[in-house]
């Protein structure tokens, strides 16, 4: 019998997401390599496609190293925060940073390009290595939402269907619902300082809605304020829903009626989405090669 992954902070921030920027980056550069070899339009067409199939076989890799222990809301509680924290303040400082200096940075980048191939290339490197890490660690994010919501009796099928509009509102739950069961936590944490902030946001609902509100609010630099508003929009249909029906109702068949209304609603903005794109006015376009015909007064002979 294969010895069971030890279900450790470390896996899902450090080490995973550590090899997956060093896998997809070998493999995404070894294609994008044999298309350059090949140097043709059609090639440049298939090396898009195998740049895309290396990253998403990275990612295939990432999710299948990862524990496959469903999460209960403490061990959930602590990666998720831990996960957006690290992302979003990345993006934001690493944005922030780059849009007050921008001169500078071309300046430097155009200087080392000319002067020292192999530090530019040294850095360039770096900077993919560290945007892939951070895409490691969203992607581990998302798959431990998912581990979340598959405790809680969702099936892999409506999760899945709930996808990307309607995920909030099944992993929302997962985050500020109390769990009746006693068993220990999937995650092995030391009972150091984040492991005692874990237990405070836990333990009290309003903290736990104040810090996921928090989180919502900071990704929401990294992914844009329509979703945030989505976001927020799930999360208040399942305080409504768990106002009417009772937390206990809801934890106990959460899988049932509650995620069929997600994957409607998920429908819902994917038929929006679609029909505004194809409506929208910047995607009319005119006729072209219209002759502009102009009616001339005949003239008479005097």
């Amino acid at each position: 019998m294969a010895n069971k992954k030890r279900n450790r902070l470390a896996s899902w921030m450090i080490t995973r997401p550590a090899l997956f920027a060093v896998i997809s980056f070998i493999t995404m550069t070894a294609a994008s390599a044999v298309v350059g070899m090949l140097g043709s339009q059609t090639a440049s067409i298939l090396g898009v496609g195998l740049i895309i199939i290396a990253f998403l076989g990275a990612a295939a890799w990432l999710i299948r190293t990862l524990p496959h222990e469903n999460l209960d809301r403490r061990s959930f509680v602590a990666i998720n925060n831990a996960q957006t924290v690290v992302t979003s303040i990345s993006f934001i400082v690493s944005t922030l940073f780059i849009i007050s200096n921008a001169r500078a940075i071309m300046i430097h980048l155009l200087y080392l390009e000319s002067h020292s191939s192999a530090m530019f290339l040294t850095l360039i490197i770096s900077l993919a290595l560290g945007y892939l890490y951070l895409c490691g660690i969203f992607i581990g994010n998302l798959y431990a939402k998912y581990r979340r919501v598959r405790a809680m009796g969702v099936s892999m099928w409506k999760i899945l269907a709930t996808a990307p509009f309607g995920f909030s509102m099944l992993w929302i739950p997962g985050y500020l619902m109390n769990e009746t069961s006693a068993k220990s936590p999937a995650l092995e944490m030391s009972r150091g300082w984040y492991s005692r902030l874990t237990d405070r946001i836990t333990s009290s609902p309003m903290t736990a809605t104040i810090v996921l509100a928090t989180l919502i609010i900071i990704s929401g630099f990294t992914f844009g304020f329509a979703a945030i508003l989505l976001t927020f929009g799930m999360g208040i249909i399942f305080a409504a829903w768990s106002a009417i029906t009772g937390p206990d109702t809801l934890r106990k068949n959460i899988g049932g009626t509650y995620a069929t209304v997600a994957i409607i609603l998920n429908i819902v903005m994917w038929v929006s989405v679609l029909t505004y794109s194809a409506l929208a006015p910047g995607n009319r376009h005119a006729p072209e090669n219209i002759i502009p015909i102009t009616q001339t007064q005949p003239t008479t002979a005097e």
